[in-house]
Formats: structure tokens, C-alpha cells, sequence
């Protein structure tokens, strides 16, 4: 089973982590639809599958006027290829999150499994890498705490 984080955009930032191998990759995809639909594609059925989400911000929104949208784009192939997959839709983050994530990061609140590395902002080439990054980072926050309450167990959440 994989992880699979992206922050879709101009150019968009994959970080993956193989459950089976214990690795964890992350690179950048240039602006190319085609690549990012066959990413998608190769993946198999039990793997999780998580996306930034695009919301226009209305401090942005002006700047946006005559934009081609690239990234709406980008979700799109990524969800209809998902979609054709699994017939269920990707988990969607919002951009928030991973700001949630760094504070995370910096913290010992829960155990890492032993594939996901602690990095930093410094180990990635790009701030794409990273943002997909922390949108790991999240989930698998989300997860552990999940668990913990379904455990009983809300002692430091």
C-alpha cells in the first residue's frame, strides 16, 4: 500500500510513501497533464490517494482574472482518473492544513511510522515537494489521532 500526496499546480509537488519497500519519494511534475493522469493511472486500488484542494482566496481573486486556471485543471484529471479507478473520490486537504503540518513537524506529539521521515523545508527541491510533504504529515496525524479516540485514549490531543 502507498500514500500518495499531491499539491497540484503549475508545477505539482508528489510526495509517496511505499508501505511495502518502507520508502518515501517526492519529485515535481512540470506543467504536464498527461504525466500527472498516468501517475494516477499506476496507482493501484488500496492506495490512498490525497489532494490539495484549490480555493480562490478573495484577497486573490483579482489577480486570477484572465488566469487559465491551471490547477482546477490539474485536480480534474486527477480526480477523474481516481474516480475511474475506484469509483470513490481522492481524500481533498485544504491548503490550511499543511500549516497545521508544520507545527506537527516540529513537535513530538505522536510516533512517525518508521517510513515517513521528519524532514524539513531544506531537503526538498521545490515548494511543491514539500507542501505534498505536509499534507502527509496531516493524514497520517489524522489517522493516529483518530485511532487514539477510537481507542479511548484523548490524553494529549
Amino acid at each position: 500500500m502507498k500514500i500518495v500526496c499531491i499539491d497540484p499546480g503549475h508545477t505539482t509537488g508528489v510526495c509517496m510513501v511505499d508501505f511495502k519497500t518502507k520508502g518515501m519519494t517526492f519529485f515535481d511534475i512540470p506543467k504536464n497533464l498527461v504525466a500527472i493522469g498516468k501517475l494516477i493511472a499506476e496507482l493501484d486500488l488500496n492506495d490512498i490517494l490525497v489532494v490539495e484542494d484549490f480555493k480562490v482566496f478573495p484577497h486573490k481573486k483579482t489577480g486570477l482574472a484572465w488566469d487559465s486556471m491551471y490547477t482546477p485543471k490539474v485536480i480534474g484529471v486527477i480526480e477523474y482518473e481516481w474516480m475511474l479507478k475506484t469509483s470513490t473520490s481522492p481524500i481533498f486537504q485544504k491548503p490550511a492544513d499543511k500549516y497545521t503540518a508544520i507545527k506537527l513537524i516540529n513537535s513530538d506529539v505522536w510516533p512517525l511510522e518508521d517510513c515517513i521521515k521528519k524532514l524539513t523545508k531544506k531537503n526538498f527541491l521545490s515548494e511543491h515537494s514539500w507542501d505534498a510533504y505536509c499534507h502527509l504529515i496531516f493524514l497520517t496525524y489524522q489517522q493516529w489521532r483518530k485511532e487514539h479516540i477510537k481507542n479511548g485514549n484523548t490524553v494529549g490531543l
